[in-house]
C-alpha cells in the first residue's frame, strides 16, 4: 500500500492577525483509498479550504449529507465524521475561540456545530477565493492570499471581548480547571454576565468550554510526557480520577483513550482515522 503524506504543518499568522487567528494548519496526504476521520472539539472554530478532493460530512448513521469544499465551522461540543478522498489537501485557518464571532457577527448559538459556506456569509466574490487558492502553488503564496482576505474583513467591535479573552486565557492557562466563580473574580465581572458573554460569543457555557480545553490539555500532557498510566494522566490533567477521564474523553471524542492513542496516521490532534 502506497501512502504519501507530509507532516501536519502549523504556521503562525502575521502579528496583525494574531488576535484573530491562532495558526494555519496545512494537511496533505495521498492514500490508495478513501478514508473517514473522526473530528472532535478543540475549542477553536475555523475556516477550511480544500485544494484536492472535497470532504464529505456524514451523519452518525454513515449517510452522506453534505459535500464541503470551502466553509467556516463553528465551535463544536461533540464529535462528527468526515470522509476524505484519496488525495487530501487542506488549508485550515484555526481561529482564536472568539474568531468566528469577530468576523461574522453571528452569535455562538447560530454557529455551534454548524458548517457555513464562505459564499453564504460574504457573497460569491468570497467564494472565488477557493478557486484562487487552488490555483496558487506553494504554501507561502496560499498564506498570503488568505491573509489578504482576512485583513479586509470588517471585524465586530464588542466591548465584552476584553472580558472574554481574559476568561478564555485563564481557562487555557489552567488547563480547563478554573471554576466559574474563579473566572468571575479574575475577570471582575458577575458570573451571570460571564455566562451570557460565552453564550453569545462561543455558543456554550464556560463549563462546557472548559471541558474541551481540559481534554486538549490532557492530550498535550500525553504528547509531552508519553504518560501511559491513565490514573496518573487523569490526575495531571485535573480529572477527579481515571473513570472521570475515560467518561469525558469518550463523550467528546467517541473513542476511548486507548483507542485514540493506538490509532496511527492522525491528520491532526483532533482528526483521527477510523477503521
Amino acid at each position: 500500500m502506497s501512502v504519501k503524506a507530509l507532516e501536519p504543518m502549523q504556521i503562525a499568522p502575521s502579528p496583525v492577525l494574531a488576535s484573530l487567528v491562532k495558526h494555519y494548519l496545512i494537511l496533505e496526504k495521498e492514500l490508495p483509498f478513501e478514508q473517514t476521520y473522526r473530528f472532535f472539539p478543540d475549542g477553536n472554530p475555523g475556516l477550511v479550504f480544500t485544494y484536492e478532493d472535497p470532504l464529505t460530512e456524514s451523519s452518525s448513521a454513515g449517510t452522506q449529507v453534505n459535500v464541503l469544499q470551502h466553509f467556516f465551522y463553528g465551535q463544536t461540543n461533540h464529535y462528527y465524521d468526515l470522509k476524505v478522498g484519496k488525495r487530501t489537501g487542506l488549508f485550515i485557518v484555526v481561529f482564536q475561540p472568539w474568531g468566528l464571532y469577530a468576523v461574522t457577527g453571528l452569535s455562538g448559538k447560530q454557529t455551534l456545530n454548524v458548517r457555513l459556506g464562505l459564499d453564504e456569509l460574504f457573497g460569491p466574490e468570497a467564494g472565488h477565493l477557493q478557486e484562487q487558492l487552488v490555483a496558487q502553488k506553494g504554501i507561502s503564496n496560499r498564506v498570503q492570499l488568505v491573509e489578504a482576505f482576512l485583513r479586509n474583513l470588517p471585524l465586530v467591535s464588542d466591548p465584552k471581548f476584553m472580558v472574554m479573552k481574559q476568561a478564555i486565557h485563564a481557562i487555557q492557562h489552567h488547563g480547563g480547571t478554573p471554576t466559574i466563580r474563579q473566572l468571575s473574580d479574575w475577570s471582575a465581572t458577575t458570573e451571570r454576565s460571564l455566562e451570557r458573554y460565552f453564550d453569545t460569543t462561543l455558543g456554550m457555557s464556560p463549563k462546557s468550554f472548559s471541558r474541551i480545553v481540559r481534554l486538549q490539555s490532557c492530550l498535550k500532557i500525553h504528547r509531552q510526557t508519553l504518560e501511559t498510566n491513565s490514573a496518573q494522566l487523569a490526575c495531571s490533567a485535573g480529572y477527579y480520577d481515571q473513570a472521570h477521564l475515560i467518561r469525558e474523553f469518550t463523550q467528546l471524542t467517541g473513542l476511548t483513550p486507548k483507542q485514540y492513542t493506538s490509532t496511527p496516521l492522525r491528520l491532526a490532534v483532533n482528526l483521527v482515522p477510523l477503521g
